[in-house]
């Protein structure tokens, strides 16, 4: 038989796989990311995210940082939390009712944020050492229309 008589079955391009491509960066960025924080600051990636909303745009509620589609309302909840043990974030319960819970950071979390936000924007310029401003803008302008349509999904 021939080469040209051999039928192929289509298989997945993962070079051009937009699923196979986010993931891989998204995975590397977050193993990269948690190291640094455990090894220095004893929180993970999750905790430093829902410590970044806060420092944003405090004080927040765990269904406001979930509808921001990086972070289940779950494992916000958990992880506020785990924030709260740790001195990181005060919680205060609306109403008399256990939820919803309103954080915002302590002290002791705004310092935490303080010092390692310098150490994730040096990653992040690391990230884009061969991108022109130019290219790093068109990058995220591309990435919002990505994500504008994923409703479409």
């Amino acid at each position: 038989m021939s080469n040209s008589q051999i039928q192929t079955k289509p298989v997945l391009d993962l070079e051009t796989s937009a699923g196979f491509n986010f993931t891989l960066i998204a995975n590397k960025l977050s193993r990269g990311l948690t190291k640094i924080l455990r090894d220095s600051f004893d929180i993970g990636v999750v905790e430093w995210r829902v410590m970044a909303h806060l420092a944003k745009d405090e004080p927040c509620l765990a269904s406001e940082i979930a509808k921001l589609g990086t972070i289940d309302k779950g494992l916000v909840s958990k992880t506020f939390k785990s924030l709260e043990a740790k001195g990181l974030i005060n919680i205060e319960c609306l109403s008399n009712e256990k939820r919803p819970r309103l954080a915002s950071l302590t002290d002791q979390g705004h310092a935490l944020h303080d010092e390692a936000l310098p150490i994730v924007e040096a990653r992040k310029a690391l990230l884009f050492t061969d991108l022109s401003s130019a290219e790093i803008d068109q990058l995220f302008a591309t990435l919002a229309k990505i994500r504008s349509n994923l409703d479409l999904l």
